[in-house]
């Protein structure tokens, strides 16, 4: 009985090791559409969050009778969309930052020379 339980749980952990919580299952690799919560599941945000995105058109969708569907493809685009974004905030905030940094050398150098 012992290598009974021994067995089942090196199976459980050699499962779970294989298991990637970040991998769409493959039954959505292929799909064209999913719903807003599962499109809030996948990249981790609230539906409401999501919802709200859609409303001011930042993220495409569609109404399927009832149902509100997002393209696969619109949301790998609204995800590199905010990532470029976000990318392109950081240089500028470095920029700024090197500016500042440089005024303020050039004051500084100012006061010394004039004392």
């Amino acid at each position: 009985m012992r290598n009974d339980v021994s067995g089942t749980q090196a199976q459980l952990e050699s499962k779970a090791e294989s298991v990637d919580p970040l991998r769409v299952p493959a039954e959505e690799e292929q799909a064209i559409a999913v719903s807003v919560e599962r499109a809030a599941h996948l990249i981790g945000v609230s539906r409401a969050l999501l919802y709200q995105h859609i409303e001011t058109g930042l993220l495409p969708s569609f109404r399927l009778g009832r149902l509100r569907r997002v393209r696969v493809s619109d949301l790998q685009a609204f995800v590199d969309r905010l990532v470029a974004q976000q990318q392109n905030d950081v240089l500028k905030a470095q920029a700024e930052a090197r500016r500042i940094g440089l005024e303020q050398r050039i004051r500084s150098y100012r006061k010394r020379q004039a004392s």
